[in-house]
């Protein structure tokens, strides 16, 4: 007799991915397990798998199910699949056989159009449903940067961040980010974090006023200074002192940038705001300027490439999503934890900038190594 069987994953997750899915299909192809049951067709879903067998009745098709589910869990042990307690057949009369038999085609054919599929996709798909997930590895991401750094140093780091994101109190700290980010090109933040007490010194303190004056024999006089080198950045940053005193005019820039903000749609990235930045300064490209204005504390300008690289190898978001996009999802974890969005970021930053979630993962050091999507493929 002929049974259609299914067999779907525990609350229905789209959890077997391409690795799993391979795994599967070897085991179904494997000898007959039961005595008098034989698998006439199989298709293997990112939820599920939908079996035709023959088997003489239902107590073989359920004592079928239970050795195939007892395989694969225990070829998956460490990947998190796990299935429904319940399985549904029912018996095809033969005049039903092609039939079915289509079905499964087609359910395969559906499954190799689809992009691939991993685990790191299996989470769920609304917006509120990921925001949950989120904020639970926030908590043991925050407990993991304590336990690499210990919990004074990852507290001052995280302390450190926000602050460097705060907004501007006036126009010498906000040209102060600008000169910082310039700088920061090719070398990195903490390189600068290291010379920034002479870089203030040399630059006029970052007075605006007071560094557009300087001269030439001025320039020679700062490329002599300990710590800096760079004849084209220095020439930069004078250079953008003085549009910045002919741009504020008598007022202030940062109120030049408080007007454009406010004809501007922070939902998409503060478009019109890194356009200006990019009109009014030297040395600034689009994404330079939208990190100056992160600096400014316009949040969705920039993404950080570390929170986003370890969000989408912990299946929180997919890998084509956009930085306003983003940003805006890191906005809604730190609302839902009570936590500045900046501090979230600094976490996730830490994480995947001085953890285990680096360009070149290290997975087996990874405490979030059982729960990630990732790091479970890899394993698999």
């Amino acid at each position: 007799m002929v049974w259609f069987l299914v067999l779907d994953t525990a609350r229905g997750r789209a959890c077997i991915d391409d690795a799993a899915r391979a795994n599967i299909e070897d085991i179904l192809r494997g000898a007959a397990w039961i005595p008098g049951v034989a698998v006439l067709d199989s298709c293997v879903l990112t939820a599920g798998v939908r079996l035709l067998i023959r088997a003489p009745d239902q107590t073989a098709v359920r004592a079928f199910a239970r050795r195939f589910i007892a395989r694969v869990a225990a070829a998956h042990t460490s990947s998190g699949l796990r299935w429904r307690t319940r399985q549904g057949f029912a018996p095809v009369a033969r005049g039903q056989l092609a039939g079915m038999r289509t079905f499964l085609e087609r359910w395969r054919r559906s499954a190799a159009a689809q992009s691939i599929v991993t685990a790191r996709n299996a989470r769920p798909r609304g917006v509120k449903a990921a925001v949950k997930v989120a904020v639970r590895y926030i908590a043991a991401i925050e407990r993991a940067n304590e336990s690499c750094l210990g919990s004074d140093e990852a507290a001052g780091r995280m302390r450190r961040y926000v602050g460097a994101h705060d907004p501007p109190a006036d126009d010498q700290v906000a040209f102060s980010r600008l000169c910082e980010v310039i700088f920061a090109q090719g070398l990195g933040f903490d390189i600068v974090a290291q010379h920034w007490g002479d870089l203030a010194k040399a630059l006029c303190l970052f007075r605006p006023a007071e560094l557009a004056r300087t001269s030439r024999e001025g320039v020679a006089r700062l490329l002599a200074a300990p710590g800096i080198r760079n004849r084209h950045k220095i020439e930069a940053c004078i250079e953008n002192a003085r549009r910045w005193v002919a741009l504020a005019g008598e007022h202030t820039y940062i109120g030049t940038v408080a007007a454009a903000a406010a004809q501007d749609a922070p939902d998409k990235g503060w478009p019109a705001l890194a356009h200006k930045l990019t009109a009014d300064f030297v040395h600034l490209r689009e994404p330079t300027a939208r990190l100056v204005l992160k600096r400014w504390n316009f949040f969705t300008a920039k993404s950080h490439p570390g929170a986003q690289r370890l969000l989408t190898r912990l299946g929180v978001i997919r890998e084509d999503v956009g930085e306003a996009a983003l940003q805006r999802f890191v906005w809604a974890v730190a609302n839902a934890s009570a936590k500045d969005p900046y501090a979230v970021e600094a976490s996730l930053a830490l994480f995947a900038g001085l953890g285990p979630c680096r360009l070149e993962p290290r997975c087996p050091t990874c405490p979030l190594v059982t729960r990630c999507p990732h790091g479970r493929s890899l394993a698999a």
